[in-house]
């Protein structure tokens, strides 16, 4: 340019084009799906960059790059069923999230969706074109807080780690870590004693730390919420990897008949002379829960089925 700030003929302007990391095919109808908050722990998404996708299994069905504003709309199409090869969504299937980490060229998962419960939005969890659903986004750790919780850890690793391995970034706030069937994890004289049994996906752990923490670990994968528990008669340390925050009373309806007791830290759910009492409320992700059968049985968490789909939030 010249001192007026003109261009002559000879100046060359580079513009630089940012594509985007995920593109979703476009098909006869969608699922249209609002988002809200996005929390990202110990981290934020860099708006105008970082990628928000929407996914049947492996099948990106549809994105958007954030905007960090509330009310953005992604579209996840649905499947076009004059191709032979399946390019969107099946109607029925469960909805999940993964977000792409510009700065980091990283794919964060797995996110855990809180359905928002307005006007005529769905909040069952699955994919279908004739709804609408709004969702705010956690792009999940393992938190634990300060003193005694009990908790679960549904999304693990995809390989087997030990207890020993699993806490390893934080041992140093670990007082003592409880496995119903495996024993326990303690730290005597400074070193760690029975680590060495493998966290498991369904069970529940009673734990105790010294601080509130937080930790994740990378290649996390998410237990299908449709796995069955298979449960003993007497007590089961388990955990909810269930959709939404459904009733525990509808929760836990599939061993209602059997169910003496459900305790979780808040309260418990039981039968009682003046009837059934839900002393726990509605059901949290992650927590754990001890639950007393008169006789075994097989419980199934609200996953999207037609079962739950009525009542997940």
């Amino acid at each position: 340019t010249d001192g007026g700030g003109n261009f002559s003929s000879d100046d060359v302007i580079v513009v630089i084009s940012q594509g985007t990391y995920w593109a979703a095919m476009p098909t006869e109808q969608y699922h249209l799906i609002i988002l809200g908050d996005i929390s990202v722990a110990h981290d934020t998404l860099e708006p105008g960059f970082d990628e928000i996708g929407v996914f049947d299994g492996d099948l990106l069905v549809g994105t958007v790059v954030y905007s960090g504003e509330p009310g953005q709309q992604i579209l996840a199409w649905a499947d076009d069923e004059t191709t032979e090869e399946v390019d969107g969504f099946i109607e029925g299937h469960i909805i999940t999230f993964k977000v792409y980490d510009l700065s980091e060229s990283m794919v964060m998962q797995p996110v855990n969706a809180e359905y928002i419960d307005y006007s005529d939005w769905n909040t069952d969890g699955v994919f279908s074109s004739e709804y609408i659903s709004g969702v705010n986004l956690v792009i999940y750790t393992n938190e634990l807080s300060d003193g005694w919780s009990w908790t679960g850890f549904p999304i693990l690793p995809e390989n087997p780690i030990t207890a020993e391995e699993f806490f390893g970034s934080v041992l140093d706030d670990v007082i003592i870590v409880k496995s119903q069937e495996s024993g326990s994890m303690v730290n005597i004289e400074d070193t760690w004693v029975g680590g060495n049994f493998i966290i498991n996906n369904i069970d529940g752990y009673i734990i105790k730390m010294t601080a509130n923490i937080a930790f994740t670990h990378p290649d996390q994968y998410s237990i299908d919420p449709s796995v069955v528990l298979e449960m003993d008669s007497s007590w089961n340390w388990i955990n909810y990897y269930g959709l939404g925050s459904p009733d525990a009373v509808l929760a836990f309806g599939d061993v209602l008949e059997d169910l003496i007791v459900a305790e979780s830290r808040d309260g418990a759910l039981l039968d009682t002379p003046w009837g059934l009492i839900n002393g726990i409320g509605n059901m949290v992700f992650t927590e754990g829960y001890l639950v007393k059968l008169s006789s075994g049985g097989s419980l199934t968490w609200p996953n999207g089925s037609a079962r739950s789909g009525s009542v997940l939030s």
